[in-house]
């Protein structure tokens, strides 16, 4: 791990922050609500951040001063805002839900060679978000926090038979990181994403991880 870094979960007091990542890092617009719930610690998700260590006073003022810079290059034609800046002390999250099999449904059972069984309800992993802010790219952050999620699904949920995850077709870094973590592409969706304020249509591929799932079978002795 970096050691300008540390790991944990995302905290209620991350949401300013969370938010103001979706927006500075994603063409998606996601709903304020959304970073309200992820860190507010929902039973059915798992999160990591890398945030940093210690952040000095003089590096606070630094930050600020950046963020200044930045905002104002984003909207020479609007308003400026009349919050005060928030502080860059996350550098990387990753977002994870856990979801029924039946969510195979609509992704669609032939694309991972798992089959729906009589012993009981499957779940599936699904990356819904991960992203590294521009100045902390290069570091292998990204490889990490996939790897950690995997890590924490196959410890947390033992019958999760997949790992799933969508990518701008136009994302050639992302795809090549999820390929060589062992996803395999396994579909192009038409119009997934619906990007800006024009909400331009673009396409994803979809990429899966599968699991080995050990299950006991029992059987009654008439």
């Amino acid at each position: 791990m970096d050691t300008e870094l540390e790991q944990r979960s995302l905290l209620p007091e991350d949401e300013e922050e969370l938010a103001q990542m979706f927006e500075e890092l994603f063409p998606v617009h996601y709903p304020r609500q959304l970073s309200h719930e992820m860190c507010n610690s929902p039973s059915n998700t798992y999160t990591c951040v890398y945030v940093k260590k210690n952040v000095s006073k003089n590096e606070q003022e630094n930050n600020t001063e950046k963020l200044q810079k930045s905002q104002k290059k984003k909207k020479k034609k609007k308003v400026q805002s009349q919050d005060p800046p928030q502080q860059r002390n996350l550098a990387a999250m990753i977002i994870v839900t856990y979801e029924p099999d039946s969510e195979l449904d609509r992704i669609g059972w032939s694309l991972i060679s798992a089959k729906k069984s009589w012993f009981g309800t499957q779940a599936l992993a699904h990356i819904i978000l991960i992203g590294v802010r521009k100045e902390w790219r290069m570091r292998r952050l990204g490889s990490q926090l996939v790897q950690g999620a995997i890590e924490e699904t196959k410890r947390r949920v033992q019958n999760c038979i997949a790992m799933h995850l969508h990518a701008l077709t136009s994302n050639y870094a992302a795809r090549k990181l999820y390929l060589s973590l062992g996803f395999k592409q396994s579909g192009l969706i038409k119009d997934y994403y619906h990007l800006g304020q024009k909400q331009t249509k673009a396409d994803a591929y979809l990429f899966i991880k599968e699991f080995e799932v050990k299950v006991e079978k029992f059987c009654t002795i008439l």
